[in-house]
């Protein structure tokens, strides 16, 4: 078996693999320890997951949550955990991971058709739970297209699957979690046993999955209530609605149709009425408006107002 040069930014050596060595086994082999679980690596300054297999001399560094990019993998990893353990609980129901906000990220359960309950909350916590405990494999595989296109349909991943059929491709990769096949734009940790700390809450008509401080990832980020910034996404989201674009497969669609014009020409119509109705408050207010002026410093040094 060829042997291959892997220069490790952690240990600060020269290390000797076989080729298709994975980061998950060299990482093993150093025995990698930092702050917290480890997620991935920077293999010549590119994120890659632990399966990578190592073909050629490369420079690696592992991380963990504490770096930018291994929280995004955390994250990914815990929203197909969510994504998994919703869908044993309500066969039925279609997860919409729709806003990052409040320090965690808003979700919908569309399709349950009343209000979230405690007792939805506490279900889908202890499977996600129980998913984590049997510390299952997150397995990238390669299928036809067509394949992933019908698997991602039978879930009720619509968006998802219309965005393989727009990209023309003869085979794609999904990742499995058990029989659920699911895709996501970036890599996964190996296993559910990498997740040790998240939270869900509910969260106006949603939930709120939370996830772990970078920087202390034993404490879960604090929730906070921002009504006005939550009202501003779903008003986003209602345009999106009325222009038919709530999805980029939508998007896409209209501009292979060359009618990106019209979604541009709708688009400026509602920006324009929602000024004219900022304009009116404004109005409406009369002697309650003030104008305040700043004063400062000018290219003279002098002080204008």
């Amino acid at each position: 078996m060829k042997q291959i040069e892997i220069f490790c930014n952690n240990t600060k050596s020269t290390h000797t693999y076989s080729m298709g060595t994975s980061l998950l086994e060299i990482s093993q082999d150093l025995n990698i320890k930092l702050r917290n679980t480890l997620c991935g690596a920077l293999v010549n300054n590119q994120v890659k997951e632990l399966s990578f297999c190592v073909v050629k001399p490369k420079h690696i560094e592992f991380i963990d949550v504490t770096h930018p990019d291994g929280l995004r993998i955390y994250i990914r990893s815990l929203i197909f955990v969510l994504y998994a353990a919703v869908k044993e609980v309500f066969p039925h129901v279609s997860l919409k991971v729709q806003n990052g906000i409040s320090n965690g990220y808003f979700c919908e359960l569309q399709g349950l058709e009343r209000e979230i309950s405690e007792s939805d909350i506490f279900s889908i916590k202890q499977e996600m739970k129980t998913l984590v405990e049997a510390d299952i494999p997150f397995v990238k595989k390669g299928i036809t297209t067509n394949s992933a296109v019908e698997l991602l349909i039978r879930q009720g991943l619509e968006e998802k699957a219309e965005l393989f059929e727009q990209q023309g491709h003869l085979y794609s990769f999904l990742y499995f979690l058990n029989d659920l096949g699911n895709y996501f734009y970036g890599n996964l940790l190996p296993s559910t046993g990498y997740i040790s700390n998240f939270g869900i809450v509910p969260y106006f008509d949603g939930l709120l999955l939370q996830v772990p401080r970078r920087k202390h990832f034993h404490s879960l980020r604090k929730v906070e209530v921002l009504t006005k910034l939550f009202e501003v996404f779903q008003e986003q989201k209602d345009w999106a609605e009325i222009l038919n674009v709530s999805t980029i497969a939508s998007l896409n669609s209209f501009a292979l149709q060359n009618k990106s014009g019209d979604i541009i020409k709708i688009s400026e119509a509602l920006h324009e009425k929602k000024i004219a109705e900022i304009a009116n408050q404004i109005s409406a207010r009369n002697g309650d408006v003030k104008v305040v002026l700043v004063a400062g410093p000018s290219a003279s040094g002098e002080n204008h107002f």
